[in-house]
């Protein structure tokens, strides 16, 4: 059968806000100072380009400040277990919730094959700062 893409939503829907995503990256303990991260928007679309066989193919289109190593491809594989009627869409709040959920459960990262990065944007508004030793660093 298809993916109950209605469950992914919902699911999909509870990643929006700022939230700890320890539970949704591979740890890198050595170069990150928080798990903290902020979604914007998380919809799950049907391609504009249609798909192959008769089957449809679907975009995860995400938006966010910033993401940890891996973390689109651990959404991704929770949203296809709720998908495949596996999970239920409040496994992504229970997974969210470090004090409920401590450890990362063990699961198995979407492939990256059919992941792919269509664009990124930046606000016009953003400033840049820096030091006056870092900038004589890059001369």
């Amino acid at each position: 059968g298809g993916l109950d893409l209605a469950a992914m939503q919902a699911a999909a829907d509870l990643f929006v806000g700022e939230h700890d995503f320890r539970n949704f990256c591979k740890m890198d303990v050595d170069h990150v100072l928080t798990f903290e991260r902020t979604i914007l928007d998380f919809r799950i679309v049907e391609s504009p380009s249609g798909g192959m066989a008769g089957r449809s193919v679907y975009m995860l289109h995400l938006r966010g400040t910033a993401f940890l190593w891996h973390q689109v491809r651990c959404m991704a594989a929770v949203l296809l277990m709720v998908g495949r009627g596996q999970e239920h869409p409040s496994i992504v709040s229970r997974m969210l919730d470090i004090t409920a959920t401590p450890c990362k459960p063990y699961y198995n990262m979407a492939d990256e094959e059919p992941l792919m990065l269509a664009g990124a944007a930046y606000r016009t508004e953003l400033t840049w700062h820096h030091s006056r030793g870092s900038v004589r660093e890059q001369r």
